[in-house]
């Protein structure tokens, strides 16, 4: 009888989800200027906070549910609740609440209005660069990032690529109406990539220094790449403003016959039996076949699950919109020929949608080098003249970056590729468009005396010395003679028998006396790197070679390594986890994340992370 009961309530539950969620969006698209413009604004207030507390009342129903799931058995819990709550809570409130913080803390429902078209609620991201007043404005402003979704996208998935790049570049990004965020349009023509184009035209120009000479880099995903294609050559005031584009997973071809009657097909199914259609299809979690057709088969299980995520977001009308609107207005290949910026365009071996041969097209309209796979390194700086002059815009370059199997289609918010993309775009932008979007270069411009009264406090509040990191190394800040605490007479008599030798990775010269730690056994080396770079595969393969050397002198009871740069984090972090992963088998993550639990914080600079992922994932460790 008590089952009974529960499972009536599931289903009560469950009625009641589905009346918020198509009530609810229905409501808030009645209050648009499209859906009804005569309503008055108080009204439209009103009914704006009716919705969102039906929102807010939903998700504590949703709760209930996920709850009574629980109770009722496994399968529901595992499938049926998990699909239910993503597909009724990613419009409205519940997507909000499942918003990335940082994405969440700087984004705003904004109003745009073009031509022919008013969208009243797009939602915009943008976030400046942290120290803006402290880097060179001539001849003009550090370029903006600009980032664009594709069909079914939304600005979401660009969250890990925005993490890595929004230290280098103020950056904008906007779902496009009716997905993620945004509001969506009653009308249909308002979703042709003419008029899309136009969207994102009024964003970047609301953001953009125009007065000051300010440049835009574009980086679209899927059928984004061709809005900015459209955008670097068809609007001519943005035109002149666009410095580069990467376009991730591009599309290059027209839709084959087979692909334009799926596409009719789709869009002119009622909306409810396709929506029907999709849910049944995500019932199989992620080994539906929408999620795998996306990620690849051999994907890892947190990136399908982020995929199932976004499946669920897509709103079935707006998607339909967009594929009929999409598919009619799609430019020709030769819409990638003759740009007059350069282009890097990022692939993945396993990419059933946008395979490799994509790239390849529109690499072929360039004229520039074959495509070469990833390769560890490559793109590594070595010296203090660190990047070239931005390339001759009259010979742009062409450049394709392959990434290995199995990275497929969803590749810029796998966890195993993202760093490496990002990795990509950093080194490309500042070789090809900037060289002040290099972060090594950024790092060095507004580097302070590392002794100077806050830096020295900064010091200070840096724990001296790790916990043992595999059992081979103690990650450590750089020694101070005259430290009350942390100076080589404090140091040997806490450490002694507990480090045997202590590897000085700083580039100037120690600012302690390295003879008292040898005086009583502790072997001192100096390995001299340079700050705010990562290091090089050669400097990694010499590092591994010397502590080679000292792990041979060890005995049973003898103690660890201790490293050091100056606070011990980023230069430290790079060369123990590079040993890890090269000496000892670990995975880059498993060896990232050892030091960061055995070193809170861990490694801080994103661009050493990107680095790493790029370099171990490349090679297959």
């Amino acid at each position: 009888m008590a089952r009974h009961l529960q499972l009536l309530q599931l289903l009560v539950l469950v009625a009641l989800i589905v009346f918020v969620k198509y009530t609810g969006p229905y409501i808030r698209y009645l209050t648009t200027s499209v859906g009804m413009p005569t309503i008055t604004a108080p009204f439209k207030a009103a009914l704006h906070l009716v919705v969102d507390k039906w929102m807010a009342i939903r998700d504590v129903l949703l709760c209930m549910v996920c709850v009574d799931a629980v109770r009722i058995g496994t399968y529901l819990q595992s499938y049926g609740a998990y699909v239910l709550y993503q597909s009724c809570t990613l419009t409205g409130q519940g997507a909000r609440l499942i918003d990335p913080i940082l994405l969440k803390e700087h984004s705003r429902l904004e109003k745009y209005k073009t031509y022919e078209f008013i969208w009243p609620g797009i939602r915009t991201f943008y976030r400046p660069h942290k120290d803006a007043d402290r880097l060179p404005k001539h001849p003009t402003p550090i370029p903006l990032f600009a980032f664009i979704h594709g069909l079914g996208g939304s600005i979401a998935q660009f969250e890990p690529l925005i993490r890595s790049l929004t230290d280098v570049a103020p950056t904008l990004a906007i779902d496009l109406p009716g997905c993620g965020l945004s509001y969506a349009s009653g009308e249909y023509r308002s979703y042709e990539l003419a008029a899309l184009a136009e969207l994102l035209t009024c964003a970047i120009k609301r953001k953009l220094d125009l007065a000051s000479g300010q440049k835009v880099i574009l980086i679209a995903h899927d059928m984004g790449c061709t809005l900015a294609a459209i955008l670097a050559k068809k609007p001519i005031w943005l035109r002149r403003n666009v410095a580069g584009i990467v376009a991730i997973c591009p599309r290059a071809s027209a839709f084959s016959p087979e692909e334009t009657a799926e596409a009719v097909s789709f869009a002119g199914m009622p909306t409810y039996k396709l929506y029907l259609y999709r849910l049944w299809d995500r019932l199989r979690g992620i080994r539906s076949r929408d999620v795998v057709r996306v990620t690849g088969p051999d994907a890892d299980d947190e990136t399908k699950w982020a995929q199932l995520r976004f499946n669920a977001q897509i709103r079935t009308r707006v998607w339909q919109f967009m594929l009929l609107a999409w598919h009619r207005s799609l430019p020709k290949v030769e819409i990638w020929e003759y740009m007059h910026v350069p282009v890097l365009l990022v692939a993945g071996a396993s990419d059933e949608i946008t395979p490799p041969t994509e790239a390849s097209r529109i690499k072929a309209l360039g004229g520039q080098r074959p495509v070469s796979p990833i390769t560890g390194g490559a793109h590594n700086p070595t010296g203090p003249s660190l990047l070239p002059n931005p390339c001759d815009p009259k010979f742009p370059e062409y450049a394709i970056v392959v990434l290995p199997a199995p990275a497929g289609h969803a590749l810029l918010y796998s966890a195993t590729t993202a760093r490496v993309v990002a990795n990509e775009i950093r080194n490309f932008v500042a070789k090809h468009v900037d060289e002040r979007l290099s972060i090594t270069w950024q790092l060095r411009h507004l580097a302070t005396d590392k002794w100077e009264v806050k830096n020295l406090e900064k010091w200070k509040s840096v724990t001296p010395v790790s916990d043992p990191i595999a059992n081979t190394f103690r990650a450590m800040k750089t020694l101070r003679q005259t430290d009350e605490v942390h100076a080589p007479t404090h140091f040997v008599e806490q450490y002694k028998g507990l480090i045997r030798a202590v590897i000085d990775i700083s580039h100037d010269k120690p600012h302690y006396d390295s003879a008292e730690l040898e005086a009583i056994g502790i072997r001192y080396r100096k390995f001299a790197t340079v700050s705010k770079i990562p290091p090089t595969v050669q400097e990694v393969e010499n590092f591994v070679g010397l502590v080679d050397e000292l792990e041979k002198e060890r005995s049973v009871d003898d103690g660890l390594i201790g490293v050091h740069c100056h606070y011990g984090f980023n230069r430290t972090g790079f060369f123990l986890v590079s040993y890890l992963v090269e000496k000892k088998g670990w995975s880059v993550k498993d060896a990232i994340q050892e030091f960061a639990t055995k070193r809170p914080n861990g490694i801080r600079h994103s661009h050493f992370l990107d680095e790493l992922y790029a370099r171990y994932t490349a090679k297959g460790e």
